[in-house]
C-alpha cells in the first residue's frame, strides 16, 4: 500500500513517524520510505532520508540520518559529528 502526502503514524506506545511518502507491506508488516522522515519516541527525535521499519517502530533504520534531538539538543552536533 502506497501512502503519499503528509503521512503520520502513531503507535500504541506513542512513538510517531512523519514522512512525505511511505509504502506499507501488509504481508511482512514493514514500512519503507525513501523520502524525508522524522521518528520521535521518549523525548528523542531522529530526522533523515529513507526508512526501513517494522509497523510498531520497535526496530527501524534511517538510511541517511541528519539530526538527532534529545530534550531539545542535538548530541551529534555537540560531539562534533555534524
Amino acid at each position: 500500500m502506497l501512502l503519499e502526502g503528509k503521512v503520520f503514524l502513531r503507535t500504541d506506545d506513542n512513538k510517531t513517524l512523519v514522512a512525505k511518502a511511505m509504502e506499507y507491506n501488509m504481508d511482512t508488516k514493514k514500512l519503507v520510505s525513501d523520502s524525508e522522515v522524522t521518528v520521535s519516541a521518549d523525548g528523542t527525535t531522529i530526522r533523515g532520508i529513507g526508512l526501513r521499519a517494522d509497523k510498531d517502530l520497535n526496530k527501524f533504520t534511517i538510511l541517511k540520518p541528519s539530526a538527532i534531538t534529545q530534550g531539545g539538543t542535538n548530541p551529534l552536533k555537540a560531539a562534533g559529528s555534524l
